[in-house]
C-alpha cells in the first residue's frame, strides 16, 4: 500500500507557492539545499527541520501548518489577505531597505557596494521581499500589466559566471542600456532572447557577454500600495 503524504510537508508546497517561490529560492532563503526541500514537499523527510526557520524568517503561523486552520502567518501585514497595506517597521535582521531610485547605469551596483553613501526611505519586511538586495523603482512600459512604470520591485544581484534559469524576469544592464524584461535561451548558447511583456515591443537577441550587471526581479510591489511610505 501507498504511503499518503503527510499533511505538514503538503502545506510547506502549499506554503512556498503561495509566497510563489522556486524550490531553489526557498532553499537559498532558509539555507538549505534544493534536495532538502524537494524530499520534504515529496515526504521523504519530516518538516521539523525547518519549522523554527520557518517561524523565525516568515513568521509563519506553526498552527496552520499543523491543523490547516488560521491564517498562514502571525502577521497580518503580508499578501495573503486582500488589501493589505505595507508597514513600516524598525530595522531589523531579514528587512530590505527601499531606495527611492529608478533602475539605471551603475545605481545599483552603487547602492549595494557603497550603503554608507547611500541612504534608504525604509525598510520593508514580508515574506514577498524575503532574499532580495533592495527594492527599487521602475520606469517604462515595455512590462506593463506585469510591471507598470514606477513600480517598485526587489531585486537580487546575480553572478554572471553562475548559471541562472531562463524565462524568468531580470533587470539587464549594459553599456548601451538598462531594462527590464524576460530573459529566454537564444538561438546560440551564447545569445540570450530578452522578452517583454508589452506585445508592442519586438523581441530581441543579444551577446550574453554584453550584459554587465545582472539583477532577478524576484517581486513586484504596486506603486499605489507603497507611495504613503515615503
Amino acid at each position: 500500500m501507498l504511503k499518503s503524504l503527510p499533511i505538514e510537508n503538503q502545506r510547506i508546497k502549499i506554503l512556498r507557492e503561495h509566497l510563489k517561490m522556486s524550490q531553489i529560492e526557498f532553499a537559498e532563503l532558509l539555507g538549505r539545499k534544493q534536495g532538502s526541500i524537494s524530499d520534504i514537499e515529496r515526504g521523504r523527510n519530516a518538516v521539523d527541520g525547518i519549522v523554527q526557520l520557518l517561524e523565525l524568517k516568515l513568521n509563519l503561523n506553526k498552527g496552520w501548518l499543523e491543523t490547516g486552520e488560521g491564517n498562514m502567518f502571525k502577521s497580518k501585514n503580508i499578501l495573503n489577505e486582500p488589501d493589505v497595506e505595507y508597514k513600516m517597521i524598525e530595522v531589523k535582521i531579514n528587512q530590505v531597505p527601499i531606495y527611492d531610485v529608478e533602475f539605471s547605469a551603475g545605481i545599483m551596483t552603487s547602492l549595494i557596494e557603497n550603503r554608507d553613501n547611500h541612504f534608504p526611505v525604509g525598510y520593508l519586511a514580508i515574506p514577498e521581499v524575503n532574499g532580495c538586495d533592495a527594492i527599487i523603482r521602475a520606469k517604462g512600459d515595455s512590462m506593463a500589466d506585469r510591471i507598470n512604470d514606477r513600480d517598485w520591485i526587489g531585486i537580487k544581484r546575480m553572478d554572471l559566471n553562475e548559471w541562472f534559469p531562463m524565462g524568468y524576469i531580470y533587470a539587464i544592464e549594459t553599456e548601451q542600456a538598462q531594462i527590464i524584461k524576460y530573459i529566454k535561451q537564444g538561438a546560440a548558447p551564447d545569445m540570450l532572447k530578452i522578452v517583454s511583456h508589452n506585445t508592442f515591443y519586438d523581441e530581441e537577441e543579444i551577446p550574453r557577454n554584453i550584459i554587465k550587471e545582472l539583477w532577478s526581479v524576484r517581486t513586484v510591489l504596486p506603486f499605489s500600495k507603497i507611495e504613503t511610505l515615503i
